[in-house]
């Protein structure tokens, strides 16, 4: 059995289709489109990592984020997300836990401190769970 975080890979988390997507016909789901509620403790998250090659020109790395929590969802804990540039975090939130859904739009990282092509960078957006 898999984790909260990768029980229906591919079905109903990760990158799945949505007609919802803002860009594109996929989105990348952190926890499950049906709202199960797994039992999850504060410090558990899910994390996803890309490498990119980016354009000397660009100057941000934009991302929105909808949380839709689970109807059981217990009082007392909140979300963390973060968006990493080259293991360093360049933008957080925290999401009180609640009942009602939230998106947050245009998150964005500065990419001045980005390498500069030919070089690599490691892009990663994380959601955990805290108290």
């Amino acid at each position: 059995m898999g984790s909260p975080f990768s029980i229906d890979l591919g079905v109903s988390q990760g990158r799945i289709p949505s007609t919802s997507a803002p860009d594109g016909s996929y989105v990348y789901e952190f926890g499950h489109t049906q709202r199960i509620d797994e039992r999850v403790a504060a410090g558990d998250y899910h994390e996803v990592q890309q490498t990119v090659t980016l354009s000397p020109q660009a100057a941000l790395l934009r991302a929105t984020v909808k949380i839709t929590p689970p109807d059981t969802i217990t009082t007392g804990y909140a979300w963390l997300f973060t968006m990493r540039l080259n293991g360093v975090i360049r933008a957080s939130r925290t999401i009180e836990a609640g009942r009602r859904a939230v998106t947050l739009t245009d998150l964005t990282i500065p990419l001045a401190l980005a390498n500069i092509a030919p070089l690599t960078n490691l892009i990663a957006f994380r959601l955990e769970l805290i108290t």
